[in-house]
C-alpha cells in the first residue's frame, strides 16, 4: 500500500521537503509567529486569500531588483514607530479608491527611470518639502493631478528637472 507521500508529485514532495527543511530552521519564536500568520490566513475570506495571492504572483513576476526594492521599503516601513506607520496608513485610506488605483496605473507605466527620479526626489525632500507638495495635491482636483501626472510621464526624466523649476514658480500662467 503507497504511503501519502509516495503518492505525490516529484515535484510537490521537493517543495514540501524545502519547506520542512526552513522549519526546522526556525527558533521557536519564529515558528510561532508563522503559526499566527497560518491562522490568519484560514480565518481570511476565499476572496482576501485571492486577492493576497494575486498580488504574490505580480511580486514574482517584477524583477529581481523591484522585488528587493520593495522587500527594503517593507522592512524600513516595520522599522517604523507604530504611531507613524498608522499614521501613513490613516493616510493612504483618505486616498479615494478611484485616485488609488490611478496612482497604481501611472506607477506601472512609468519607466524604471522615472520611478527611481520618482523615489529620489521623495527621498531628498525635507519634511517641509513633502508638506507643501501633499498640501498642493490635496488643494487639486482628482482630473488636475491626473493631468500632472500624465504630463510628468510625458517628460523625459532630463526635460522634468528642467520644466518642474518653472512649473512651480508663481506667475508661470499654468495653475495645476
Amino acid at each position: 500500500m503507497r504511503s501519502r507521500w509516495d503518492s505525490l508529485p516529484a515535484a510537490q514532495q521537493a517543495q514540501l521537503a524545502r519547506g520542512a527543511k526552513r522549519w526546522e530552521s526556525l527558533t521557536p519564536e519564529q515558528r510561532e509567529e508563522a503559526r499566527k500568520r497560518f491562522d490568519q490566513w484560514r480565518e481570511m475570506p476565499p476572496e482576501e486569500r485571492e486577492q493576497l495571492r494575486d498580488r504574490f504572483r505580480e511580486f514574482r513576476s517584477l524583477p529581481p531588483e523591484e522585488q528587493q526594492r520593495l522587500r527594503d521599503t517593507y522592512r524600513r516601513y516595520k522599522e517604523l514607530p507604530p504611531a507613524e506607520r498608522e499614521q501613513l496608513r490613516e493616510r493612504w485610506q483618505q486616498v479615494p479608491p478611484e485616485e488609488r488605483s490611478r496612482m497604481k496605473q501611472h506607477w506601472q507605466q512609468a519607466t524604471p527611470e522615472q520611478r527611481e527620479q520618482m523615489r529620489e526626489k521623495l527621498k531628498n525632500a525635507t519634511p517641509e518639502q513633502r508638506r507643501e507638495f501633499r498640501e498642493k495635491m490635496q488643494n487639486m482636483t482628482s482630473e488636475q493631478r491626473e493631468q500632472m501626472r500624465d504630463e510628468r510621464l510625458k517628460n523625459s526624466p532630463g526635460q522634468r528637472q528642467g520644466t518642474q523649476e518653472q512649473d512651480d514658480k508663481p506667475g508661470n500662467g499654468k495653475n495645476r
